[in-house]
């Protein structure tokens, strides 16, 4: 009797592994491969449609899932099984991928794959996912999908705009909060490609900001934008889970198709559905003009949808100096902050409730002021130079990359008061000998400064010259007469230094104490002044350098011995 049961158990057990293997043939589980498609991975998941057939003409559309960088690892069965409990691989385990899609009449059912990477894969990795699947399984190389999370997410950002032959290989994608930084000429390869893009987001992700992918829309949709447009979700959550809704069958576009119908509908070399929805207008508001010591200007923009409702409003910064700060870069009349003279390009671009896109351009001018300090970086026009990230003290930006005959103009300028002006250069270089010329807009040189070797491109000095102005608007330049090497400028300040210092103060009665404040000097050298937090408020006296010095003027009392504070 127990030789029986062992028999009809041996039976029931290849009975089972027989079903089984039917089972995962017929494409209702993902199995695990423990193969590796490239040096980054050496295992997956594999999901085949119900009755897939491994000969034929047959050939059925690609998906490519990538996971996110919590799911790294080897590819050993412990490591790998962490793949079915989030996005799409842990939809397909719980039945939300459809089994069969039909779009304009035609039945699909998808092959998916989703790779395990050891490390945070890169478009040649993903490029050779997308190879082993074609050479291995009955891939419709015309409907071949992209989708991600997180890191996922990002690197499909990076694969279709990694080149032009990679947009070629992908007829879809759908990134979700995907960690990529919004790179301009990617997201034009993407444009150019016209891959068709519907991404998620929530807006108010703690891990990967909603930013990146506002900012991919904006980039891939300037024109000449691609057919079809790109668009996204962005949902009104607080978490960074935006995938478990993205890949439910319940979650529809206005056209009311899932993810799956709506990938389907592109293939490369297919022409693109139409599209109802029209485009809206973007209006970033007039140029503005301030003059400095003003820092700070209202933006006034605004959106019109002609069928609908503009969801979304985006500011960003396209060029001028660093300092510049948005107050909100989400709503349509934000405050900027921090100008300083110079030249500044705002674009704002506008979200309609179809997922179209417009963006519009407005530009600030800062005039500078003299007496006052003037960036380097904020120069109107330029020849031969670049800007970079400073080391000196109050961060910004320098100029550098200064040869001979190179220039910079600082047009506009407002002299408050005909004088001679003290102007301090901040400067840095490792040589010995450059100069530069301070010019007026006819040529005339105004001063010619040597500059001293202060140890390094990063090694601040100031240094100091006289010059004579005329009141009003003047046009400047800085001239390079010897790079010697090359050479640094952080900024110049002006300081008006033709004034009567005032008289000494009357000495104090014996025995009395007398104050001097630092910014009181008679003359000076290479020094400025700021506001201070020390009690008293006022000035101190700052960006003192090696031989730098302050005059002052004082009346004693009387021959003796004083303890100075």
């Amino acid at each position: 009797m127990k030789q029986f049961t062992a028999v009809k158990m041996l039976r029931f057990f290849i009975a089972l592994t027989l079903l089984l293997s039917i089972y995962s043939a017929s494409g209702q589980v993902q199995v695990p491969r423990y193969v590796s498609m490239g040096a980054n991975t050496n295992a997956y998941y594999e999901y085949l449609p119900q009755g897939y057939e491994t000969s034929g003409n047959k050939t059925y559309p690609l998906i490519i899932f990538i996971h996110g960088v919590s799911e790294l690892g080897d590819g050993s069965p412990g490591s790998l099984s962490r793949l079915l409990y989030t996005g799409l691989a842990a939809s397909i385990g719980v039945g939300e991928l459809p089994v069969s899609v039909t779009v304009n009449g035609e039945a699909h059912s998808f092959i998916v794959i989703s790779p395990q990477f050891i490390n945070w894969p890169n478009p040649g990795d993903i490029d050779g996912i997308i190879n082993y699947a074609a050479s291995h399984y009955r891939v419709n190389t015309s409907r071949i999908y992209l989708t991600g999370l997180s890191m996922g997410g990002g690197v499909v950002w990076d694969y279709a705009g990694y080149s032009s032959a990679y947009a070629n290989r992908v007829a879809a994608i759908v990134p979700i909060c995907g960690a990529s930084w919004p790179d301009y000429g990617r997201s034009r390869i993407i444009a150019n490609g016209n891959v068709a893009v519907w991404a998620h987001h929530n807006r108010y992700d703690p891990t990967v900001s909603v930013w990146n992918t506002e900012t991919y829309l904006s980039q891939i949709n300037e024109a000449p934008a691609p057919n079809p447009r790109a668009k996204a979700n962005i949902y009104e959550s607080w978490s960074h889970d935006a995938w478990t809704f993205t890949y439910n069958s319940t979650n529809r576009d206005d056209a009311g198709k899932t993810i799956y119908e709506w990938m389907l509908q592109y293939s490369k070399g297919s022409a693109p559905p139409p599209s109802t929805n029209q485009v809206p207008t973007a209006n970033a508001g007039p140029d503005q003009t301030i003059s400095a010591p003003a820092n700070s200007v209202q933006l006034n923009g605004s959106g019109t949808d002609p069928d609908g409702t503009i969801t979304s409003y985006s500011w960003r910064k396209i060029s001028g100096p660093a300092a510049a700060t948005l107050s909100n870069a989400n709503i349509a009349n934000p405050v900027v902050n921090n100008l300083i003279p110079g030249n500044y390009s705002f674009r704002l671009t506008v979200n309609d409730n179809g997922y179209a896109t417009a963006s519009d351009d407005m530009n600030i001018t800062v005039k500078a002021a003299i007496p006052g300090k003037i960036e380097a970086e904020g120069y109107s026009t330029m020849s031969g130079i670049q800007t970079e990230n400073t080391a000196d003290a109050g961060g910004g930006q320098n100029v550098g990359w200064i040869d001979n005959n190179d220039w910079m103009d600082y047009n506009a300028i407002n002299v408050n008061a005909a004088g001679t002006y003290t102007v301090n250069f901040r400067i840095a270089t490792p040589n010995t000998g450059a100069k530069l010329d301070l010019r007026k807009s006819d040529g005339t040189v105004l001063t010619t400064v040597t500059l001293p070797n202060t140890g390094g491109f990063q090694n601040w000095q100031t240094v100091s010259a006289t010059v004579t102005l005329a009141a009003g608007e003047q046009n400047l330049r800085i001239y390079c007469v010897n790079a010697a090497g090359g050479w640094n400028i952080n900024w110049m300040d002006f300081v008006q230094s033709s004034t009567t210092p005032p008289p000494p103060p009357p000495p104090p009665p014996s025995g009395s104490s007398q104050k001097i404040e630092a910014e009181n000097y008679s003359a000076m050298s290479g020094v400025r002044t700021e506001n201070t937090s020390d009690a008293g408020g006022g000035l101190n006296v700052a960006w003192q350098d090696t031989n730098d010095w302050m005059d002052y003027s004082v009346n004693v009392a009387s021959a003796g011995t004083y303890t100075v504070n």
